[in-house]
C-alpha cells in the first residue's frame, strides 16, 4: 500500500462525517417522512465502514513520524 500517512487527518474526518450523517439519516428514516433516507443511510454507513480500513492503515503509517 502506498504511504498515506500524510492523509490520515483527512481520511479520519471523512469517516467520522459519513458515519454521523448516516446515523442522522437513519433516524430520519425511522420517522417515515423521507423514504429515501433509509437507503442513503445504509450507503453512508457502509462507505464509512469501508473507509475506516484506510483510516486505520494511515494511522499506523503516521504513528512513527508523529512520535
Amino acid at each position: 500500500m502506498p504511504d498515506i500517512a500524510a492523509f490520515h487527518p483527512i481520511i479520519v474526518h471523512f469517516v467520522v462525517a459519513r458515519g454521523i450523517i448516516g446515523v442522522i439519516f437513519r433516524l430520519v428514516a425511522l420517522t417515515g417522512r423521507l423514504p429515501w433516507t433509509g437507503p442513503a443511510a445504509t450507503a453512508l454507513i457502509l462507505i464509512a465502514a469501508g473507509a475506516s480500513v484506510a483510516a486505520a492503515e494511515s494511522g499506523d503509517q503516521a504513528h512513527g513520524p508523529a512520535e
